[in-house]
């Protein structure tokens, strides 16, 4: 498992983006699947920023990790920001008309998608966003 610590800034995805790139690129990750890990850690970490620490910059630190046979990714969020479940927002309903769908949630219901697991719990004052992609 590889670890990475980032400031909670916008600036920081990119550098959170290569970091993940460095893990999986030796799994059977297809650009397809690549594409949507890279939108999912986008969405996800917007969130923690606006949410987690919308008036101050902490720390998030991520972990990324393939399992025994490369077949999945394994990537956690951490931080010690303002409790925030993204999970516990209720459902965008994607077939509602556009003009009556409320702004945002987007963003979570595409990364429930994109994933093939997401979990959230509140643990030691932090919060920790679990995803879980198959990949091949």
């Amino acid at each position: 498992m590889a670890k990475i610590e980032v400031e909670s800034k916008l600036e920081s995805l990119d550098t959170l983006n290569d970091f993940v790139h460095s893990i999986i690129q030796n799994s059977p990750c297809t650009r397809q699947q690549q594409t949507q890990i890279d939108l999912v850690l986008e969405e996800l970490f917007v969130n923690i920023v606006t949410y987690a620490y919308p008036e101050s910059i902490g720390k998030v630190q991520v972990e990324c990790k393939l399992n025994v046979d490369a077949s999945q990714a394994i990537i956690t969020f951490m931080d010690q920001g303002i409790e925030f479940n993204p999970l516990a927002r209720k459902e965008t309903d994607v077939h509602d008309r556009l003009e009556r769908r409320p702004v945002g949630g987007l963003g979570i219901y595409l990364a429930k998608k994109y994933t093939d697991s997401i979990e959230y719990e509140r643990f030691d004052d932090s919060n920790v966003l679990t995803i879980m992609k198959n990949l091949g």
